[in-house]
């Protein structure tokens, strides 16, 4: 055991994963919701200790942190740094604390995992190194498998998008054959025309690459400069083969092709072609190391290649702590606007819960109730209410649907710190 020890500390790599107690943050943040917001119902963070000396493998419950050496500012010449992790997997752990999944422009967030980062030597706040940026990796679901999520940050009210190291579609287009000629019969540039018909748009560009990355288009200039045969040598998939195919057939009439003055027919053929970058974290050498070097009896649930590291987790380089999600935006097309009344002696906080995503969304306090703006209609719905009533905590749940107009008086009951507890448990399921 002494000996395996002395091999990791050569090697300048830790990977801590821990279940034990976790050691509670001295602060309480403060958002939105004032009383509403139960720090009592919050789910606790796992607590790291980190050597800010050596590169670090954090293992959560169900997620991973790479952090870089001297990933942190530190006060002194002191080089150990606690690091919490605040992990939100349900939406009954978000609701009491007034995380909602909805962006600063409105838009739903079908969010797999909530985070919140906060590091600290003892009672102070640490600030990643301004050259530095931690790896976060978040367990993709079962249903994520080929899922691409975007990273996000800022208030848990009101996300915004972060940037973040990631891979890059990007395609071209080859024109293979003899036929050298610029210009069409008519004087018209051949490559403008191309430019114009021919062009994949970046959505084009990531079904191709879903469906197939490489497409050869081929076709005949027969003596007279009419194109004809025209035909895809992989069979008809997607509707960017069948746009190009209707592009085609408007080509421009060509100059013939003449070989030793006399006009002959051609074969032409138009490659189009989609690739992907590699993101900049599979160019990071110590990283790479740091998951080769793993040793399963030590971290299991870290790959010991990149390739299965990334069919495993999202993987996103963070530069600032706090919150953040791996969610995917969903534009609503058709909303609705839910008024729901809640009784004049009680001050709550309520939320809607879509049933069907998960998404929850924050309402506004007007006189006329609680009003929830720009909800997908017709959609099955959980209300859900955390508050006082004469300093008693009340709670209440209602199940309606997003068209409905008003919801009438919330049925409130007073309730206790296990009754919030087991609410949180059952929020997301029917009855």
């Amino acid at each position: 055991m002494k000996k395996f020890l002395f091999t990791a500390l050569l090697l300048g790599l830790v990977l801590s994963c821990t279940d034990q107690p976790p050691k509670p943050i001295d602060t309480e943040l403060k958002r939105s919701g004032g009383a509403f917001s139960y720090a009592h119902l919050d789910v606790q963070p796992t607590t790291f200790v980190i050597n800010n000396q050596r590169d670090t493998f954090l293992c959560s419950k169900n997620n991973l942190i790479y952090v870089p050496a001297q990933a942190f500012i530190t006060k002194d010449q002191t080089s150990q740094v606690e690091l919490y992790l605040k992990e939100y997997t349900q939406p009954g752990e978000c609701l009491t604390q007034n995380i909602a999944t909805t962006t600063i422009n409105q838009q739903l967030l079908l969010s797999s995992t909530i985070l919140h980062l906060e590091a600290r030597q003892g009672p102070d706040p640490v600030k990643l190194a301004p050259d530095q940026q931690l790896r976060v990796h978040i367990l993709r679901h079962a249903d994520q498998a080929d899922e691409t999520m975007t990273l996000w940050g800022g208030t848990p009210e009101a996300w915004r998008p972060v940037p973040f190291d990631r891979p890059r579609l990007f395609n071209h287009r080859l024109k293979i054959g003899s036929y050298r000629a610029r210009h069409f019969a008519n004087g018209h540039s051949i490559d403008a025309w191309e430019k114009q018909h021919l062009s994949i748009s970046p959505e084009e560009e990531q079904v191709l690459w879903n469906d197939r990355p490489s497409l050869h288009l081929y076709f005949t200039i027969n003596p007279n400069g009419k194109i004809e045969q025209v035909s895809f040598k992989e069979p008809i998939t997607n509707d960017f083969q069948r746009r190009i195919l209707q592009e085609m057939a408007d080509y421009p009439q060509c100059r013939p092709h003449l070989v030793n003055g006399v006009t002959q027919s051609i074969q032409c053929e138009y490659v189009f072609r989609v690739r992907q970058t590699d993101p900049k974290y599979r160019e990071d050498l110590d990283y790479l190391n740091a998951i080769t070097r793993n040793k399963a009896a030590l971290a299991p649930r870290v790959p010991n290649h990149i390739d299965n590291l990334e069919l495993k987790y999202h993987i996103f380089n963070i530069q600032k702590l706090g919150w953040l999600a791996a969610a995917k935006a969903q534009t609503v097309e058709k909303t609705a606007d839910l008024v729901v009344q809640v009784a004049p002696d009680v001050s709550a906080q309520v939320k809607v819960l879509l049933q069907d995503s998960k998404a929850i969304v924050l309402g506004t306090v007007q006189e006329n109730g609680v009003v929830f703006r720009g909800l997908p209609q017709n959609k099955d719905i959980q209300i859900i209410a955390f508050g006082h009533r004469a300093n008693q905590p009340v709670y209440a749940e209602a199940q309606a649907n997003s068209s409905d107009g008003i919801v009438q008086t919330l049925p409130f009951e007073p309730t206790s710190t296990e009754g919030m507890r087991h609410a949180i448990r059952q929020v997301g399921h029917t009855q």
